[in-house]
């Protein structure tokens, strides 16, 4: 790529991030609407076989299951879905990077939605680095789309043009749908790192969804719940009269009564309910009142289970509210991660009502490898690396070297292995539909998701996974 002057102005008091000059060249070389290349050199060996928050607003509990299939040996899989090993594999990365095309200081810069998907982009560009020590190259096409579908006859043309092994993204929910039907028909692998829907596609092994189901979360919470409190201990908060939340609630009582990590003994029973009337969150002096009067419980559990953002206020009400009304009772809450991801909820309400969370993703900034990438991005970009170049090094790690040890069809080979990266770690389960598990059919699978979820709780003032 042709590199041009940069039209930022000097940041006041210290140098351009470099991370703010890579989106004012990316705008100036017209990166916004073409596609940019990054490669590996080509290499002669070969690899041993054995070797946003997104926000979302509706909640339909979906009748497809992640299970785990009959066990296939390695060999068998090789060459039942021909899986192939190359000296180099070509990966086309679908990134929005379409913003303005001069901000004008960093700030700007990082109310622009492009930002997370240039930090993104960076941290697969390091996670390229490190691969290099595989001797196998990867041919990596950066192809640029908009936050809508409007671009997918263009989109395309492009993927029909470049011949990929592999496909990541994009981010826009309906673009990815095409997309993930263009990989079910060319027979290339579909990773989508940033939207979770069974929706996206069906009877497709070449789609492959890391961030969790929103059911994926729920049952982690309610794991969780059932092995330290009896069910009476527990208590799932809704709105009144609101049948969006009465099913989400009939649907935790479901997993709960089918949970097989939890004693019979805390199951015999359903979770108590209690519905909320809204108003009372904001304009009663009590909201909370029957819960706590005469509670026999010194300790209980609250499962505030809302996670859209439109819900922000009612979350932070409740949680205010059971904070001012829980008297001598020990309150421990569990909710979804919009609790530590919005700015209404202060350190204050986790500690006093022991937050317990379900979160896909964690850094622990203590761990050597956590400092190591920090201090490599930090040298390379000048900028501290968020979340998304986390993320990026992570997913561009994954499917490197899942690539390198199984070849093409390295999607057939991912699930029941757990591996851990530096943000999060990668369990990869299949997801049947009820009607091929009711005729025991396992190998037709729908396609195939991420469930590792870690519940976090705030204790001394930081958050630590709990066991």
């Amino acid at each position: 790529m042709t590199s041009v002057r940069s039209h930022l102005q000097r940041l006041s008091g210290s140098k351009i991030l470099i991370l703010v000059l890579i989106v004012s060249i990316l705008s100036s070389c017209g990166i916004f609407v073409q596609e940019k290349r990054y490669k590996r050199p080509k290499t002669t060996h070969k690899p041993n076989k054995k070797a946003d928050p997104i926000k979302k607003d509706t909640f339909e509990i979906e009748n497809d299951q992640v299970v785990k299939i009959p066990e296939i040996k390695e060999e068998d899989l090789y060459e039942k879905y021909g899986s192939e090993f190359k000296n180099q594999y070509k990966i086309g990365v679908i990134l929005p990077l379409k913003g303005k095309n001069h901000p004008e200081d960093l700030a700007s810069l990082q109310e622009d939605v492009s930002y997370r998907f240039v930090n993104y982009y960076g941290g697969l560009l390091l996670a390229l680095e490190d691969l290099e020590n595989s001797k196998v190259g990867f041919d990596v096409e950066i192809i640029n789309s908009s936050m809508s579908k409007n671009d997918g006859y263009l989109l395309m043309n492009q993927l029909n043009r470049l011949n990929l092994d592999l496909i990541i993204g994009p981010y826009d929910r309906e673009l990815l749908k095409e997309v993930a039907r263009y990989g079910k028909r060319k027979d290339i692998p579909v990773i989508s790192p940033w939207q979770s829907s069974s929706k996206i596609t069906e009877d497709n092994p070449n789609y492959v969804q890391l961030k969790p189901d929103i059911k994926t979360f729920f049952n982690a919470i309610v794991e969780h719940t059932d092995k330290h409190f009896s069910a009476d201990q527990v208590y799932l908060v809704g709105r009144e009269f609101n049948r969006q939340e009465a099913s989400r609630i009939s649907y935790f009582q479901e997993v709960h009564f089918s949970n097989d990590a939890g004693p019979s003994s805390k199951k015999s029973t359903p979770y108590n309910v209690f519905y909320v009337v809204e108003d009372s969150l904001s304009m009663g002096e009590t909201a909370f009142d029957s819960l706590f009067f005469e509670q026999k419980n010194k300790e209980i559990a609250v499962i505030i289970p809302n996670w859209s953002y439109r819900d922000e206020q009612f979350i932070y009400s409740c949680m205010r509210k059971l904070n001012a009304e829980k008297l001598d009772v020990h309150v421990v809450v569990y909710g979804m991660p919009i609790m530590v991801e919005t700015d209404k909820i202060g350190f204050n309400l986790y500690k006093n009502l022991n937050l317990r969370v379900a979160l896909e993703s964690y850094i622990d900034k203590s761990n050597y490898r956590v400092i190591d990438f920090r201090e490599k991005y930090y040298n390379k970009y000048g900028a501290i690396p968020n979340i998304d170049a986390f993320s990026g090094y992570d997913v561009m790690s994954y499917l490197g070297t899942n690539l390198i040890n199984h070849g093409t069809k390295f999607q057939y080979f991912l699930p029941d292995v757990e591996q851990e990266f530096l943000h999060t770690s990668y369990d990869i389960k299949s997801v049947i539909s009820d009607e091929n598990l009711k005729k025991e059919i396992y190998d037709q699978i729908d396609y195939y998701e991420n469930v590792h979820i870690n519940i976090m709780g705030f204790e001394y003032n930081a958050f630590q996974i709990m066991d």
